[in-house]
């Protein structure tokens, strides 16, 4: 038949065609009927074969034959073309391009024999149309294209159209392109659009250009063909190719991009887009730029998106915690302070960077802390901190209050994470006040339970006590931190005889006294924690009750000096007091009080090991019958028989240099 013969267009051909279209076949069940060829243009009668499970039957049909009445030729924008504005012509660089339209072709058929007068598009008779001036346009798969200024006419048979090539320049205005998912290895393209094209998003529209363009690709490896068109000024359009200057580009550093690749196929004039995995973090709808440029002067004419979305799996769920080098944790929760408190001494940051991460089923975490797509939001507490677009989180310098906040963080932009969220609490803290507590030095077992602010004299030796001072600053958070070592801690007192020293090798604050009386003692720590308690030197002795030899000797089953001869060795003694405080070396471990006013030494066998006031003992010979017995006894004052407490120790000399050992551990 002729232009779109079909079984509901039978009877529409154009003139001189043959009503069977050279035979044709239809079935339906077992029946199957042939159409055979007719005798030529006009003729009265085909051959009908019908045939039902193998049973032929034959009848003669007759068939008639109208031919059109008129023939129209119409070109689109009435006929007229102009030069597209800085495009170079396909024969040559300096060559003008001008616009291309197509042609249409009806047919009109008279009542009688169709029930209304009505034209037929046989548009694809178009074939059979010449040019009067090949030199001005040419006529080419239903499009005429200029050539050159002049004018020309379109003919067939006796009905022309005009076509009027002008020196009038129309200019691209944008790209409109859009990937095709592949049917085959022997996919074509859809026929280019009749009617002016329009873009409504990313996918072109047209009446005739009916095919959905738009592919939306999930898997590394999708792709398809890619067709796209230049939009002119005049509302007509430019199919692009890679020919004419088509060009794909990335927009973008996407996890998976549009590799944009010319086909090998019979489609070698038209680029195939694939899905590809790329190192970048992040993905896109729109991962291909098309641009139409120039091919002599590189001139960029036209751009525009590749309608293509790569929809990657979503992400499965988003976390935020504060940067490893910015660590603020206090217990499990980021804890800054104000600038101007005093918990900047304790470590304490005024600041904070988050780290926002997107995890997705199979891929490897993408860190989201600085991409646009990522949008931060203080839900409550917004009169504590600021969070900067890039997750930097700082305490308001102008807070007065201390409490919590809430950070949400959300991806609007990113549609692959645009429903999820993820919040997290950083507090602002500030310390509340400051307390020290003093118990006895040294210290003993326990003496943290020991609390005391007045200080004693030690009976008979006219020396006083010293007491220790441990300083605790409790934060808004109630964490409390011991800042008795910290280098911000000061000290003041109102009496100089009664001063705290630091005392480092316990971390800690001492405070004695030089002669009775009283004190305020005032700990501070920053410009709002301190804490002044008065401390007493009281004048009333304190007595030792009790001693104890606490010696470690080289042997203690039984307990022995050994050791060569005039070997010298410091004792240790433990001393409790009436007031129930304890000197666990009094010989070694009170510095500030003399040995000799608060002990005294003496040995019953001085020839074997020999000791003097200070607690030191030497061994002088070995002891040949019974051990040494030792003995300390505090300094008589007041107390008629004062504490003593005694100890038994064996003298056994070692060989020295060219002594002979008897090999009697005890003496001879």
């Amino acid at each position: 038949g002729g232009c779109g013969a079909g079984p509901d267009n039978w009877g529409k051909v154009a003139g001189g065609g043959r009503a069977s279209g050279g035979g044709g076949v239809g079935a339906l069940g077992g029946c199957r009927l042939s159409v055979g060829g007719g005798t030529g243009g006009g003729a009265q009668a085909v051959a009908i074969t019908a045939a039902f499970n193998g049973t032929l039957t034959a009848a003669p049909v007759t068939v008639r034959v109208w031919h059109a009445a008129s023939v129209s030729v119409s070109v689109a924008s009435g006929g007229r073309l102009q030069r597209i504005g800085g495009a170079s012509g396909q024969s040559g660089c300096g060559v003008p391009l001008y616009q291309a339209a197509a042609v249409a072709v009806t047919a009109t058929f008279e009542a009688p024999p169709l029930s209304q007068s009505a034209a037929v598009d046989v548009t694809c008779l178009a074939t059979r149309l010449t040019s009067s001036n090949a030199s001005v346009a040419t006529l080419s798969g239903g499009l005429v294209t200029g050539v050159a200024p002049g004018t020309t006419q379109l003919c067939l048979g006796t009905s022309c159209a005009n076509v009027t090539v002008v020196t009038s320049e129309v200019r691209p205005v944008c790209v409109a392109a859009a990937l095709v998912h592949d049917t085959g290895s022997t996919f074509t393209p859809s026929p280019v659009p009749t009617q002016s094209l329009s873009v409504s998003g990313t996918q072109l529209v047209s009446a005739a250009y009916t095919r959905d363009m738009q592919a939306a690709l999930r898997a590394e490896g999708a792709g398809g063909t890619v067709v796209a068109f230049a939009l002119l000024e005049d509302g007509s359009y430019v199919e692009l190719l890679p020919s004419n200057g088509l060009q794909l580009l990335p927009t973008g550093p996407f996890a998976y991009i549009l590799d944009a690749s010319t086909l090998s196929t019979a489609n070698a004039n038209y680029y195939r887009a694939v899905v590809k995995r790329n190192a970048g973090n992040g993905a896109s709808e729109c991962a291909l730029e098309a641009r139409w440029i120039d091919r002599c002067t590189g001139e960029t004419l036209a751009v525009g998106p590749v309608a293509a979305e790569v929809l990657l799996p979503a992400a499965s769920n988003a976390t935020v915690a504060v940067s490893r080098d910015t660590p603020c944790n206090s217990g499990f929760t980021c804890s800054l302070t104000r600038p101007d408190d005093a918990a900047n001494n304790l470590g304490r940051r005024t600041s904070a960077q988050l780290t926002v991460t997107l995890n997705f089923p199979g891929e490897a975490p993408v860190i989201m802390t600085n991409d646009p797509r990522t949008k931060y939001t203080i839900m409550s507490g917004g009169h504590l901190l600021t969070v900067s677009p890039t997750g930097l989180v700082a305490v308001r310098p102008e807070a007065t209050l201390f409490g919590a906040a809430v950070i949400n963080v959300t991806f609007p932009g990113y549609s692959r994470a645009s429903k999820l969220s993820a919040s997290i609490t950083i507090r602002v803290d500030i310390v509340l006040f400051l307390a020290w507590t003093t118990t006895p030095f040294p210290p003993f077992p326990g003496s943290d339970l020991f609390l005391t602010s007045t200080i004693h004299q030690i009976g008979c030796t006219g020396i006083f006590q010293r007491i220790i001072a441990v300083v605790l600053v409790t934060m808004s958070d109630g964490s409390v931190h011991d800042v008795s070592s910290n280098d911000f801690l000061t000290v003041s007192s109102s009496n100089a005889d009664i001063v705290p020293d630091p005392f480092w090798l316990l971390l800690v604050w001492v405070i004695g006294g030089a002669s009775p009386g009283t004190a305020i003692v005032t700990f501070r720590f920053g410009p709002v924690a301190f804490m002044p308690r008065p401390i007493t030197v009281d004048g009333d002795p304190v007595y030792v009750t009790k001693l104890q030899w606490t010696t470690t000797w080289q042997s203690m089953s039984p307990p022995t000096f050994a050791a060569t001869a005039d070997t010298a060795m410091i004792t240790k003694v433990r001393a409790e007091f009436s007031d129930n405080t304890v000197f666990l070396d009094a010989i070694g471990g009170v510095d500030w009080v003399p040995v000799p006013a608060l002990l005294l030494f003496f040995s019953d066998e001085p020839q074997h090991i020999a000791i003097g006031p200070l607690g030191i003992a030497v061994l002088v010979g070995n002891s040949y019958r019974r051990p040494v017995t030792l003995t300390v006894a505090a300094v008589p004052c007041t107390i008629a028989i004062p504490p003593n407490a005694a100890t038994s120790v064996y003298a056994n000399l070692e060989p020295g240099v060219g002594d002979i050992h008897l090999g009697n551990r005890y003496g001879l």
